[in-house]
């Protein structure tokens, strides 16, 4: 899954690259973008915390920067002073954190559970 990711996402393929955490349309602009950005591609708003270096999608606190708001909604516009539009490098780390995460998940979940999936139904039972 993230090989392809890395293989088809333009920011990926550029490292130093600022673009949309959907689509991946460039931002060609040295500044960072406004408050009301919005992306040219896919229409979201590209001053949020999905687009930002400190967003981390899971955990406790989903912004590690000291001086960052409180995440409500990572794709939402934010007017957040410590907004700093991420990098490829950044969206690699999020990508291998998320799928650590997701393997980490699988691994405590409870043996009942995963043994509960390949279970007969009750009609296959008794019907």
């Amino acid at each position: 899954m993230a090989a392809g990711l890395l293989i088809t996402h333009p920011r990926l393929r550029n490292p130093s690259m600022k673009a949309c955490h959907r689509c991946g349309r460039h931002w060609e602009q040295e500044e960072s973008p406004g408050y009301n950005n919005t992306c040219e591609g896919c229409g979201m708003p590209l001053h949020s915390c999905a687009n930002c270096d400190s967003y981390r999608p899971s955990g406790a606190k989903r912004c590690i920067d000291p001086q960052g708001q409180d995440v409500r909604d990572g794709n939402a516009s934010n007017t957040c002073d410590a907004f700093r539009f991420r990098t490829a490098s950044g969206a690699a780390d999020r990508e291998a954190s998320a799928e650590a995460g997701e393997r980490m998940r699988e691994f405590l979940r409870p043996e009942s559970k995963k043994d509960s999936e390949n279970l007969p139904t009750w009609d296959q039972l008794f019907g």
